[in-house]
């Protein structure tokens, strides 16, 4: 009797992205794995359970994890979730869920987001130290007076400063030196055609895959 299928969660904002999205669960399908996707309908919430909730679930049943950080940060779920992470979107909950499981995942960024850090970063730095939130996790806020509003908060290249949280949570991956990290791949794309290029060298075999996956959780 076959095993059943490797399951790959899609997590990404949706808006600007559908078709990559559906376009890269038709690629994985047609691989024989089974895909993870809110957007796609096929994580839907128990009764009594939010979907937040419903989405990091859906983190701990994946097999692996892709994500994609482009300029919009997605839903905040002010604080109504059942969560513990206020007003952080669901995308970054899961990737955030997956980073805290030590779960196998790659992320595609976008190169726009890349480059608003680089631009970004003078400004950035001069928060010594940089905030915190409850978990010590970088708070990306920009020191302004009161009631000044953000010039950098809402723009054609990024929703929400919390973008490059994202960016750069993902890229911390195990911690320690970036050599000897695990989880912290992060792809940069300039297309998201390029996403749908790179699925094959991580997912056209099955079995290396499943073998790899065996390996990686017998690791101790």
């Amino acid at each position: 009797m076959p095993p059943p299928p490797l399951r790959v969660m899609l997590s990404s904002t949706v808006v600007g992205l559908e078709d990559t999205i559906e376009q890269a669960a038709a690629v994985l399908h047609g691989y024989g794995y089974d895909v993870l996707s809110s957007h796609l309908g096929t994580i839907m919430p128990r009764p009594g359970q939010t979907v937040p909730e419903a989405c990091v679930e859906a983190v701990g049943r994946a097999d692996y994890l892709v994500g994609i950080i482009q300029g919009r940060y997605g839903s905040a779920q002010q604080g109504t979730s059942g969560l513990s992470d206020a007003d952080v979107s669901i995308t970054h909950l899961e990737q955030r869920h997956a980073a805290s499981l030590d779960a196998p995942r790659v992320f595609f960024v976008d190169r726009r987001v890349e480059v608003a850090r680089s631009a970004l970063r003078p400004v950035l730095d001069r928060l010594t130290p940089t905030p915190v939130d409850a978990n010590g996790r970088p708070v990306w806020d920009l020191p302004l007076a009161s009631g000044q509003p953000n010039p950098f908060e809402r723009s054609s290249v990024l929703s929400d400063l919390r973008v490059l949280a994202m960016l750069e949570e993902a890229e911390q991956g195990g911690g320690g030196a970036w050599v000897i990290r695990t989880g912290n791949w992060c792809q940069r794309y300039d297309r998201s055609s390029q996403i749908l290029t790179s699925l094959p060298a991580l997912f056209g075999d099955p079995d290396r895959l499943r073998a790899d996956l065996a390996a990686y959780r017998a690791t101790p």
